[in-house]
């Protein structure tokens, strides 16, 4: 049934129990509100973040993401922001999952802040705010590419490679940065040095890969005149980094597939890998036909 609109206070209230059962069920009984959860969706919000309990922030979110449709996000800006710079990494977590159930019009504003994410301390952190950032596309993008360019250069290679994996779901409206994706593709591993002039420095293969595969989404008028750094994948002796030189020729059309027609006829008849002859085919369809 639904809650009688006399015992919501009190219910809100037992958000701030010392018992952990206590607050979840709180949480799930406001979900029963008639029109009573909504003065409290900020107590709700707290919860979701602030609680230092796994399942009582599990419970939070989901009556948040319930109300989703009746909720204003803009009321919860002050603690969501609060949340995701806060040092307390569940209170992070919290945020995110918070923000996560009000949907897409709720997160494009914090874009920037999900990019810095990238780089939190914590893989869970890191990990949900990667799979926001790519649930949101090019919503948000003016906000976050400055972070996702900058992070192209981090240290930590994962970070690296979400980054250019990012920039590549904005699609043409990353364009302008296809320089730096081609730089950070072909670049050394960034803080690695050595004396051993034999030493291998080069990026990581995981991180290339997904550089060749974010400059396939871009304009094909971005990326052409930079044509000549996908050279460095098409006879590369990693497999994965050849099929995705391979498409991102597809993707860019008939201009980028005739300026490397020779090689992709080589790959066709000669590549070891099927999966990279059939690539190089489809490619050469764009002129052929």
């Amino acid at each position: 049934g639904t809650l009688d609109p006399q015992y919501a206070t009190t219910v809100s209230s037992a958000l701030l129990d010392v018992d952990e059962d206590v607050r979840e069920l709180a949480a799930w009984t406001l979900l029963n509100a008639e029109e009573a959860g909504l003065p409290y969706g900020k107590r709700l919000m707290s919860t979701a973040v602030n609680d230092k309990v796994a399942y009582v922030q599990a419970a939070a979110v989901n009556v948040l993401q319930a109300l989703s449709g009746q909720l204003a996000p803009a009321d919860f800006a002050e603690q969501l922001a609060a949340g995701l710079s806060s040092e307390d990494v569940s209170a992070r977590w919290g945020a995110l999952k918070a923000l996560r159930a009000l949907g897409l019009d709720a997160v494009e504003p914090y874009s920037r802040e999900l990019a810095l994410l990238l780089s939190d301390d914590s893989w869970y952190v890191r990990s949900l705010a990667t799979e926001m950032l790519l649930e949101l596309g090019p919503r948000g993008s003016s906000d976050s590419q400055p972070v996702l360019v900058k992070a192209l250069h981090s240290l930590d290679s994962e970070v690296r490679r979400t980054s250019a994996i990012t920039l590549g779901k904005h699609g043409e409206v990353a364009s302008h940065h296809a320089a730096a994706l081609c730089t950070r593709m072909l670049a050394n591993r960034p803080g690695v040095k050595s004396d051993d002039p034999d030493a291998d420095l080069s990026e990581k293969i995981e991180v290339k890969t997904a550089c060749m595969w974010a400059l396939g989404q871009l304009d094909p008028e971005s990326v052409v005149p930079l044509i000549h750094n996908l050279d460095d994948g098409l006879f590369h002796r990693n497999t994965e980094y050849r099929l995705a030189a391979t498409e991102a020729l597809t993707r860019l059309g008939p201009k980028a597939v005739a300026l490397r027609k020779d090689q992709l006829g080589t790959m066709e008849s000669n590549d070891r890998d099927d999966r990279v002859r059939e690539a190089a085919a489809r490619a050469l369809k764009h002129i052929f036909g």
